[in-house]
């Protein structure tokens, strides 16, 4: 089967450790050209202070310690230096699917990683570019919490605290002629239900490019039932797939909803049809990755257990 995702080689800036002092005009200017920019040889104490740099470009510093400060709070990263966390951790043989940090609620805008160790057999950075033209975004959905009213009309007080507390933007986030209700439950707010919802991709603004564009959000990933399966036949067509032995226990995770539920959302969505562009690279110690998080996706393939350590740090803005 042919490969219809083509090499972006063109599209990975690459900054060698001898010309880091001019790193801050190329990363920007890259950036804003949508192309990733890949630092070498880049000294762990020197990480905060360049990442720190890119996201003041953009008037992301703000959002780059907010999400710092999650990793101690959810419990599910946890911090390695002042604004890089580790990554999430994973089952044995478990690839992580393509996908662009968060969802649109939060609207992230600027991820980087930086190797700190890279030792197994397998681990790989994918990185995808999307396809803002594609027409698949018409059949993907995004799982998003909604609000739903019965017989009256909430206050301002109350809308600020569903904004403060269930993170709903008000009325914005009403439930919508054609969102499909996964499942529903009560607030403190009279009347006022919060709903898991699959809904209709929409666009938000790239600080980056300055415009509005679709995202593959983490929120979208998981309510396609074939991904997981397509994005394997990807890799293996790329000969970075790591063949678990039958009796190994696969970890990856379902779509969402029931199994009649995926049943309807098995649309066969081909990676193939999102991407224009892909970056395989296998990182390094001291590889310093950058990108623009609505335009590319990430992701990595499955490595054998106890081949090695992969220990990957992350920053989001």
């Amino acid at each position: 089967m042919t490969d219809s995702i083509p090499e972006g080689a063109h599209r990975l800036e690459i900054i060698d450790s001898e010309a880091h002092a001019s790193e801050p005009d190329l990363i920007e200017r890259w950036l804003k050209n949508d192309s990733v920019v890949l630092l070498q040889q880049v000294k762990q104490e020197k990480i905060d202070d360049l990442i720190a740099g890119v996201a003041d470009r953009f008037g992301l510093r703000s959002g780059l310690e907010l999400q710092a400060s999650f990793a101690a709070i959810k419990n599910h990263r946890r911090n390695i230096s002042r604004y890089y966390m580790s990554v999430n951790a994973r089952k044995e043989y478990q690839c992580i699917l393509p996908h662009c940090e968060g969802g649109s609620f939060a609207n992230l805008q600027l991820v980087s990683f930086f190797c700190y160790e890279n030792t197994t057999d397998g681990g790989h950075t994918i990185l995808l570019n999307i396809d803002e033209t594609s027409q698949v975004w018409s059949s993907l959905r995004e799982q998003v919490k909604r609000g739903r009213v019965a017989n009256r009309k909430i206050t301002e007080a109350e809308i600020s605290r569903a904004r403060m507390k269930y993170h709903l933007q008000l009325p914005e986030d009403y439930l919508k002629e054609g969102d499909r209700v996964l499942r529903e439950q009560a607030t403190d707010v009279e009347g006022l239900t919060i709903v898991d919802a699959l809904v209709m991709p929409r666009k938000t603004h790239s600080k980056i490019l300055d415009k509005e564009l679709f995202a593959f959000w983490s929120s979208m990933k998981s309510t396609e039932a074939n991904l997981h399966h397509d994005f394997v036949s990807l890799l293996r067509r790329w000969g970075i797939y790591i063949e678990p032995p039958p009796e190994a226990e696969i970890h990856q995770k379902e779509a969402s909803g029931s199994r009649e539920e995926r049943a309807q959302q098995d649309r066969r969505t081909l990676y193939e049809k999102l991407f224009k562009y892909k970056v395989v690279r296998k990182l390094e110690p001291g590889d310093l990755l950058i990108m623009n998080n609505q335009t590319w996706t990430h992701a990595a393939n499955n490595w054998s257990p106890g081949s090695g350590v992969r220990r990957i740090g992350v920053a989001i803005a």
